[in-house]
């Protein structure tokens, strides 16, 4: 995934925007944490009045240097183990589809407690180290024929 690193192939219009506006939702002041656990894990949320969900942020400390971090999250081999890792509820996960180093069509399965019924997620994901070195993996529902 050597392409995903360079911060300047494959990335449109559509993507700079997608970025930008998920890097300002990050950063609004309206976030409220909900929990907080011994080991730096965070859980937020947030009611935007543009959107009819509510918007659930998690963060988590990582030990390990960010190039190690990105690759392994991007790579369709590890991607199940990863997805498990980052969050324990994930029972299943594929690369449904690599549309090219930095565009994928993801799935998960997440197994929730009663009384709610488990939960599948298909998205589209985007992947790519920024200019400011920072790196960047977000996803947003698709469709797919698969």
């Amino acid at each position: 995934m050597a392409s995903c690193l360079d911060a300047t192939k494959l990335l449109t219009d559509a993507d700079e925007k997608r970025i930008s506006e998920f890097l300002e939702l990050l950063h609004r002041d309206k976030w409220t944490e909900s929990s907080h656990t011994e080991d730096g894990i965070v859980i937020s949320w947030m009611k935007d009045p543009d959107n009819p969900a509510i918007i659930v942020k998690g963060s988590t400390p990582i030990k390990a240097p960010l190039r190690t971090t990105f690759e392994w999250m991007t790579d369709d081999a590890t991607f199940q183990q990863c997805m498990q890792v980052v969050d324990p509820m994930c029972s299943s996960a594929k690369v449904i589809q690599r549309v090219d180093a930095k565009h994928t069509v993801q799935w998960a399965q997440f197994k929730l407690p009663p009384p709610l019924w488990d939960r599948e997620f298909l998205w589209s994901g985007l992947a790519t180290m920024l200019p400011s070195g920072a790196a960047a993996v977000l996803g947003s529902s698709t469709e797919h024929p698969d």
